[in-house]
């Protein structure tokens, strides 16, 4: 299992429901937001994977982009405390 970071801009039409969706789903809700436009997952997936899975949850002119990151070494600045509490866990 791995941790990628997944942030996204929503051009023209911009459902952040939808993405959000997928991104829940790809997760199986193993997920922090530490802030509006990016979100933390925990996946078996590869990142070729997540990003093709949420491609169905966006539209042609929106733009992705997801990254594995090591989740032992971050350090943050008025991030939520449910999302940092997330991550040491």
């Amino acid at each position: 299992m791995a941790f990628y970071s997944i942030t996204y801009d929503l051009v023209r039409n911009r459902d952040y429901e939808k993405i959000a969706r997928g991104i829940k789903n790809i997760s199986n809700d193993a997920w922090a937001k530490p802030t509006a436009s990016q979100w933390i997952i925990h996946s078996e997936k590869t990142s070729e994977q997540v990003r093709d899975f949420l491609l169905n949850y966006i539209d042609h002119d929106d733009i992705l982009f997801v990254i594995k990151v090591d989740v032992d070494n971050w350090h943050s600045y008025n991030v939520q405390k449910g999302a940092t509490d997330w991550l040491k866990n």
